[in-house]
């Protein structure tokens, strides 16, 4: 096995951490051991294999997963302990518990409800258009019939409002002739 195969391996029984994204968005994802030898080239083409709309973008969360799945990795029971900031003035005492890694099948049952609940929203648009364009088309036939009820002086809506005078008295002034 030469250098560059050995980078691309993890001898079994090994404890490792796997970790993503750059400068601000780095981070570790947690802490495993190997319970195989994992050849990294070999289990991320099968992953791609598996997951072709992933190989330009991956979900590394899925990915993960998968690999537990497989049974190649197990987390490791980890604490951090940070022992604090240099413009701290004494040691930190606390521990804190990692938390676990979510398995493959409750990422993907989401995954997979999502895309579900993507599809029924397309399917669905149409339907949703011509309601709002049936509602669109109801508000403009009630606006022009109230248009033209209210210029002719139709009972249903009333004579028409004189121009200057006060609402209240022309209010006041028609319910008391009814």
């Amino acid at each position: 096995m030469d250098d560059g195969e050995k980078r691309l391996t993890i001898p079994k029984g090994a404890i490792f951490i796997i970790s993503a994204g750059a400068y601000s968005d780095y981070g570790v994802m947690g802490v495993f051991r190997a319970t195989k030898r994992i050849s990294t080239k070999v289990y991320i083409a099968a992953y791609i294999k598996e997951h072709p709309d992933q190989e330009k973008s991956p979900d590394e969360k899925m990915f993960l997963g998968w690999l537990a799945r497989a049974g190649v990795l197990e987390p490791v029971d980890t604490f951090e302990w940070h022992l604090g900031a240099s413009y701290d003035a004494e040691f930190n005492y606390e521990v804190e518990r990692a938390e676990p890694i979510e398995d493959y099948d409750s990422l993907l049952a989401k995954k997979n409800a999502l895309k579900a609940r993507l599809a029924q929203w397309e399917a669905e648009a149409p339907i949703r258009a011509a309601a709002v364009a049936k509602r669109e088309e109801e508000r403009r036939a009630l606006s022009a019939f109230l248009e033209a009820s209210i210029a002719q002086g139709h009972p249903l809506v009333g004579p028409p409002l004189p121009a200057n005078e006060d609402l209240d008295g022309f209010l006041i002034r028609t319910a008391s002739k009814e």
